[in-house]
Formats: structure tokens, sequence, C-alpha cells
């Protein structure tokens, strides 16, 4: 499955799950709900033993929201209850998810 806003890629028996929204790889629906599918995937993969979750570039993890997308529209109290639950997810991953961000 391809993304727009995250790159998998698969390292022996790990996976690196790269936030690319640069420059600041800030937070909306379609990242959130990328997020969530390659987590549902990778939760499936019995070849996959943990999880790096980073961000493209090289001095912004995550800005956070991406205040002028996520929070336009009507359905906010939908896309935080959502945020909140893949967050969760992240949290309660039966693999290990290591935070990873890279330093000159």
């Amino acid at each position: 499955m391809g993304f727009e806003t995250l790159v998998l890629t698969r390292e022996e028996s790990w996976a690196v799950i790269t936030l690319n929204r640069p420059p600041a790889n800030a937070i909306n629906e379609t990242l959130m709900r990328e997020l969530n599918a390659a987590l549902s995937g990778l939760e499936r993969d019995d070849a996959v033993r943990s999880v790096i979750l980073t961000g493209q570039g090289d001095r912004i993890f995550c800005a956070g929201a991406d205040l002028g997308s996520a929070f336009a529209g009507e359905a906010v109290d939908a896309f935080i209850r959502f945020g909140n639950g893949v967050l969760r997810k992240i949290e309660r991953f039966p693999k290990p998810v290591h935070p990873f961000r890279q330093t000159r």
C-alpha cells in the first residue's frame, strides 16, 4: 500500500515509519489515517518484531497538529477522538515502538 504522508520501509525484523510532511511533519487527517493503517498492517505481520517511528528532515520530528487542516470543518471532535485512538494504539502496540530522530 502506498502512502501520501508516510514512508514505510522494512529492515530485517523491524519496520521504519517516517512521517513525511516536511518541513514540520505536522499531523493532519491523512497522516493519522495512514499511520493507523500502517500500524494495523505491521501488527499483523509476524516478520516485524519492532517499529521505529521517525520524521523526515533533520530538525523536527513532528510539530503537532496542522492547525490549518486538522481543525477546519465541522468534524473537529471526530478528528480529535480518532487521533487520540491512533496515539493510544502506539502506546499499547504489542511490539516495541521506538521514536528516533537523526542528529548530525
